[in-house]
């Protein structure tokens, strides 16, 4: 039977591995043990990020998509991959698509669960993300022309 790691097993496996190879190690070990929940390993993802590790970000934010494809929360962080990338038009859709998820309900990060204040903060802050990036595009188009 596969258990799920809470988010504390998931940041001792990464803080036992060492800091260079702590999230790979950590997202093969949680694989062999029958992965972790959406929670712990955006959690780790977010780490990763923190870290300039974006293609380990990314490969974790899709585990959490396929371990809870109603979340909201891998989709904002892979709009954070690609915006640090410069991958402006897929930050746009990852961006989009969490925004479109958080208005729904569903995911272990359920909108059913996030009070109205916090909904509503976790939009605006989306909703920022987007009108930066349409900034930054329309920045690099006017320094082209």
């Amino acid at each position: 039977m596969k258990h799920k790691i809470p988010v504390f097993g998931v940041a001792m496996l990464a803080f036992l591995a060492g800091v260079t190879a702590s999230f790979v190690l950590a997202r093969e070990q949680l694989k062999r043990v029958g992965g972790a929940s959406s929670e712990a390993t955006t959690a780790l993802a977010w780490q990763a990020l923190e870290k300039n590790r974006y293609e380990v970000a990314e490969n974790l934010a899709f585990d959490a998509l396929e371990a809870d494809p109603d979340s909201y929360v891998p989709l904002a962080q892979l709009g954070e991959v690609y915006a640090r990338r410069g991958e402006y038009s897929a930050a746009r859709s990852a961006y989009g698509r969490a925004l479109t998820k958080l208005d729904g309900s569903g995911g272990n990060f359920s909108v059913k669960r996030l009070d109205s204040t916090l909904r509503e903060s976790e939009r605006r802050i989306l909703r920022e993300k987007l009108a930066q990036l349409e900034s930054s595009v329309s920045s690099m188009n006017a320094e082209v022309k």
